[in-house]
């Protein structure tokens, strides 16, 4: 397997191309891309089940074999389904799929997204057909108009329960994202001109935000091996 050589760009959701009602689960997904495929393990890094159990794949960190030419800078999110009983491309995620999804793509939105020119904190987000060249229907279901070209983190993953329940507040994403958001709020008000168009502002903001992930990757690493 290869490490990605690049930052993670987007989100690529894919589907097994089972019937409704078969379950699946990522052992199974590995013996065939191991086994029937040659592969060194299996080609997405998540699988959504039919109740929406989340089971992790590849690790994040190595590149997925899931889209011929793109593997390097995106992540594999799969979900059992995904054509209908006589074989034909079909939406069939359940709710709790649909639901499990969302939180997954917060979850790596936080993780790995950039801040918009409108402020939010996003991800691009496309399905297998979406890349140029592919003859497939996967993941049967159109998701720009789902979750939009880029996916912006919900409001709940700032504001609600989120890992500041879960680490020392210095160590904290939500709470180094959420002051961002306030300053930024508090220069708009008070008219500050920082000298820079809006697409210079973000870049301002990643290059801060960038660091600061650096220095809470680190200290946070340090602060659970200690519990």
């Amino acid at each position: 397997m290869r490490r990605h050589t690049k930052p993670i760009e987007a989100i690529v959701l894919h589907c097994t191309a089972t019937r409704p009602g078969r379950d699946v689960d990522i052992a199974e997904i590995r013996r065939w891309h191991v086994d029937g495929n040659g592969w060194d393990d299996v080609g997405y890094h998540y699988l959504v089940r039919l109740d929406g159990t989340i089971e992790t794949g590849r690790p994040e960190g190595f590149q997925g074999a899931h889209v011929s030419g793109q593997n390097d800078g995106t992540i594999a999110v799969a979900y059992a389904g995904g054509v209908s009983a006589s074989g034909a491309p079909s939406d069939t995620r359940t709710p709790a799929q649909k639901a499990a999804i969302l939180d997954l793509l917060d979850e790596l939105a936080f993780e790995y997204g950039a801040f918009d020119v409108d402020g939010r904190l996003a991800i691009r987000v496309l399905g297998h057909r979406d890349f140029p060249g592919v003859a497939k229907a996967c993941p049967s279901f159109d998701v720009a108009a789902d979750y939009g070209a880029r996916h912006a983190v919900a409001a709940a993953i700032l504001t609600g329960e989120t890992d500041m329940d879960t680490k020392p507040f210095w160590a904290s994403k939500t709470l180094w994202v959420n002051a961002v958001a306030i300053a930024a709020a508090v220069a708009g008000a008070f008219s500050v001109d920082l000298g820079l168009d809006p697409e210079g502002q973000v870049a301002a903001v990643a290059a801060i935000m960038g660091v600061v992930n650096i220095v809470l990757r680190l200290t946070t690493d340090k602060a659970v091996a200690a519990k």
